[in-house]
């Protein structure tokens, strides 16, 4: 069997706007050389120091003749990236990521600039995650292209040289110039906007300087780590990241908030003027970062902590008066009442979710059974203990009192396990007892249950509880960020400050490009989460055939596109991939 591949349509200098160029054009044509023709990719560009512009080409692949192939004088020898990395640059293109570089950072010396080596490693964390000094290989593994330099330019070294001395100042300029831009292109909803927080792990030496990875309440519960902070807010459609700040592991939630208020004014202002709302967790609540938001031009929704004032007085008012919520939120019940907040008015919402008391349940069932049986042991050693038939350490009162109170700690023990310690220093004496009544009553006005505060004061309570809900779009970021995502953070081997801050934006940068790229394919009637759009994006590829005919000279190599499904060849219809070359399948 012999088979034949179609001639393409005609496309002499067909010109396109580059997700690489920002603003130069790039010309995709054929070029005949020895007798066989090549799809070429050029570029006309200015370089510091010359005068004169700099031409650059690059060979995007053979083009597909009629010439037939023969199969068994025929080899795999590899495959090319076309439809996962096309549609992440098309989607840079819309959203102008080096046109925002471009014009904060100019370009320094010879080689990638700062926004083609950071989209590059966005693509990279999408595509195939791997370290700094893999990143040639993949570049030199994708068809379309970020730049038309040589992709032995993208190296670590040359990260950390154009990464060296970017201030957060001027990355918040870049990264509002994209948001700004991905919600016009993409008409993204603004009104309801979530805020939180996570951190990543580091494996940087105690003894090596750095401002950035501190030790710190790390997520991962690793206290030898040193950690990276990174702060995020994503909008309401498909939480596409807007706006985030990489900060010390050490810093509390509500320093970061604060720190971020004047870059979040400049990002509200970046919009069309409209009501914005802040959504976040308890840990940034206070009242005087209240009164700094609303000076920044955002509304506020958080969740006040079940000790506060006002939320006493609300679960109180609450019991007795829970009422289901409509439609898709009948499984929660709630309270709305007002309440008064440094002389302003708020409205009050008690939320019980089944599935928060259902968690906050098996979490204290867990914790009361482990105190309990460190109790029975602590009281059978104290009377080994007093008999004298003790081996080992004594029990002191000190050392019993600092581990009870260790244990009541956690998940409201304290409230209805309540542990008696008498006695003298050196003979300590222990009972315990457990309150029934106390834990129905604990479970009856404050397990399950959220007090939220917002002055939003005209919003129904239904909007309240759906926009707060609405905090777990950023925690799945968050999980797309981690070991496994879609744009892993981790593992990273960054050292210094700057280059872990460019790394962090190249993490966020992919995701955000990810999500857009799914976001574009829902709309378009290609239903599916983000990492099945990628899973179905990835199989478009092109097949590098090596012809060997025993002649002298270089073997021919022949790009085959592999058959594709019918969804995939419309998402390649909707990314414009056909013009890196023919990625429709073959007949024979």
């Amino acid at each position: 069997m012999v088979w034949t591949q179609k001639a393409l349509a005609p496309l002499d200098f067909l010109r396109f706007r580059s997700a690489s160029c920002s603003g130069n054009n790039v010309f995709i044509f054929e070029k005949e050389v020895k007798g066989r023709r090549y799809r070429m990719a050029g570029i006309s560009e200015r370089v510091p120091g010359k005068e004169h512009p700099v031409s650059r080409q690059v060979c995007l692949g053979p083009v597909e003749t009629d010439e037939p192939i023969v199969p068994s004088r025929c080899e795999v020898a590899g495959t090319r990236r076309v439809g996962d990395v096309g549609a992440l640059l098309w989607v840079a293109e819309r959203v102008g990521v080096l046109a925002a570089f471009e014009a904060v950072i100019a370009r320094r010396g010879d080689g990638p600039s700062l926004g083609e080596m950071i989209l590059a490693v966005a693509l990279q964390r999408v595509s195939a995650p791997g370290s700094k000094s893999e990143l040639p290989a993949f570049v030199a593994s994708c068809v379309p292209r970020v730049s038309l330099r040589p992709a032995g330019e993208f190296s670590g070294g040359q990260f950390h040289r154009v990464t060296r001395d970017i201030s957060e100042a001027h990355y918040d300029l870049i990264q509002q110039a994209v948001a700004q831009r991905a919600c016009e292109e993409f008409e993204l909803q603004t009104d309801v906007l979530a805020f939180d927080t996570t951190n990543f792990d580091t494996f940087i030496a105690t003894d090596t300087d750095g401002k950035l990875a501190k030790r710190g309440h790390a997520k991962s519960k690793r206290s030898d780590l040193r950690i990276v902070g990174l702060a995020l807010m994503t909008s309401g459609t498909w939480s596409i990241p807007l706006f985030h700040r990489s900060y010390p592991g050490n810093e509390s939630d509500k320093t970061v908030l604060n720190k971020s208020l004047r870059a979040l004014a400049h990002l509200h202002d970046s919009f069309k003027p409209a009501s914005r709302t802040v959504v976040r967790d308890g840990g940034f609540s206070g009242d005087q970062l209240e009164l700094d938001l609303v000076q920044s031009g955002f509304h506020s929704l958080t969740a006040l902590p079940l000790n506060h004032t006002l939320s006493r007085e609300a679960l109180l008012a609450a019991v007795g008066h829970m009422r289901r919520l409509p439609g898709k939120l009948a499984d929660i019940r709630a309270f709305r009442c007002l309440g008064e907040l440094d002389g302003q008015k708020r409205a009050l919402v008690v939320m019980e979710s089944p599935e928060l008391l259902k968690g906050q349940l098996r979490g204290m069932k867990k914790a009361k059974r482990r105190a309990l049986q460190w109790l029975r042991q602590a009281q059978e050693r104290l009377q080994e203990q007093r008999k004298g038939r003790l081996r080992g350490k004594r029990a002191t009162l000190t050392s019993l009192k600092k581990k009870a109170d260790e244990l009541l700690r956690k998940e409201h023990l304290s409230e209805f396990l309540h542990v008696k310690l008498d006695g003298t220093e050196t003979e300590p004496t222990l009972s315990y007892e457990c309150d029934g009544e106390a834990r129905r009553k604990l479970i009856r006005e404050r397990l399950g249950k959220r007090v939220l505060v917002t002055d939003q004061v005209a919003w129904s309570t239904v909007r309240i509880a759906r926009a707060f809900r609405s905090q777990w779009k950023v925690e799945r970021a968050f999980r797309r960020m981690k070991r496994g995502g879609i744009s892993p953070w981790g593992p990273s081997f960054q050292w210094t400050d700057d280059s872990i801050r460019a790394h962090t934006f190249a993490v966020v940068l992919g995701l955000q490009l990810a999500s857009l790229v799914a976001l574009h394919m829902n709309r378009a009637g290609i239903k599916g989460s983000t990492k099945r759009s990628l899973a179905t994006l990835k199989k478009i590829r092109l097949e590098v055939l090596r012809e060997r005919t025993g002649a002298r000279g270089r073997p021919r190599e022949i790009l085959v596109p592999r058959r594709i499904e019918p969804h995939a060849a419309r998402a390649a219809k909707i990314f414009e991939l056909e013009k890196w070359g023919n990625i429709f399948p073959l007949h024979p």
